[in-house]
């Protein structure tokens, strides 16, 4: 069970493009809760920011993905002692690879943390092969996610015609039921969303022959 109270000291990690939007969301439907980006900023007000959380009970602190290509031990070491009790992991899909350096980093983090509740959100778990997912079910779940070997003898079974990994019959279902509540999927219908039809719009572009010849050769 968990012990002490969670969704106090939160790690919110997305795509450098969506700090701004994840900001202004929080001031909107949390306005009470203090948001501190670390993302895109010098080392020493990035150190600031860390000494400034670390007097707070209460706080959300914004990470870019990007940020965990410079100096990826110091940030780790810095993010432990912040001793975060939750992590929402925006745009997850970014991290469907575990040779990233951002999977690489989340996975240290929450090995050396305890870190009670790990969120991955995405809209698309899976973009090309049952694959992608186990990332996620790893950082989720690592006792029972241990393999990716593993992981896909048990679901999946390889097309031998393209080489693919695709899932095998019923171990889509299989791996479902084993997820059980841990997977939550929420459709446009259940949101009460009503997408307006799409209008194509068709631009005629003109291409000078001599100033792009490259452009033009490949558009005949």
């Amino acid at each position: 069970g968990v012990e002490r109270p969670c969704g106090m000291r939160v790690l919110y990690i997305c795509p450098s493009s969506l700090i701004k939007n994840v900001i202004g969301e929080f001031r909107k439907w949390a306005p009470h809760r203090s948001v501190v980006p670390i993302g895109n900023m010098p080392e020493s007000m990035r150190d600031f920011a860390f000494d400034t959380a670390q007097g707070q009970d209460e706080f959300v602190m914004l990470l870019n993905y990007e940020a965990w290509r410079f100096k990826k031990d110091t940030l780790i070491s810095k993010l432990v002692q912040l001793n975060f009790d939750s992590i929402i992991i925006d745009e997850a899909h970014s991290i469907k690879d575990t040779r990233t350096t951002a999977y690489a980093g989340i996975e240290e983090l929450t090995k050396r943390s305890k870190i009670e509740f790990i969120l991955p959100m995405t809209g698309t778990p899976i973009l090309n092969k049952p694959a992608d997912l186990y990332p996620l079910l790893q950082l989720i779940m690592p006792d029972r996610f241990y393999s990716k070997k593993r992981f896909l003898e048990e679901f999946c079974e390889q097309d031998y015609a393209s080489g693919r990994w695709v899932f095998k019959p019923g171990g889509e279902k299989r791996l479902r039921n084993q997820l059980g509540k841990k997977y939550l999927r929420r459709t446009t219908s259940d949101a009460g969303i009503e997408l307006p039809e799409q209008t194509v719009q068709v631009h005629s572009l003109k291409v000078d022959l001599e100033a792009y010849p490259a452009q033009a050769s490949a558009r005949r």
